[in-house]
């Protein structure tokens, strides 16, 4: 499950982050691929992406902890102001049958800017 970008820190923010979350019933997948997007929207509408990130996890490495209700994985970039999403896709293998996978979150404008409250 992907989550929309957020900043990196609420008083003074230097990176956008995009996250990705992720568990599996134990034994645990035989093997989880997935490529993690942090985009930036263009102002033709294009998506680019601003950084990537690419892992492989096996078995126990996919399976909640007892501290964890779920993995992460995360990917940034320096702030800017623009609209922002984080994108997923992958494939899983887990007891003969391969999933796959491809999943947008929300997009966020201008996650580094402070809130107004």
């Amino acid at each position: 499950m992907p989550d929309s970008p957020t900043r990196d820190n609420g008083d003074a923010p230097r990176r956008v982050v995009g996250q990705v979350r992720f568990w599996c019933d134990k034994p645990g997948a035989d093997r989880l691929s997935v490529t993690l997007r942090l985009q930036r929207q263009k102002s033709n509408g294009a998506w680019v992406d601003v950084a990537k990130s690419v892992f492989t996890v096996r078995r126990g490495q996919t399976v909640r902890t007892d501290t964890q209700s779920y993995r992460t994985r995360v990917v940034s970039a320096r702030c800017t102001s623009g609209t922002f999403r984080t994108v997923i896709t992958g494939s899983s293998l887990a007891r003969g049958v391969r999933e796959t996978y491809r999943m947008t979150a929300a997009a966020a404008v201008d996650p580094c800017r402070p809130a107004l409250f």
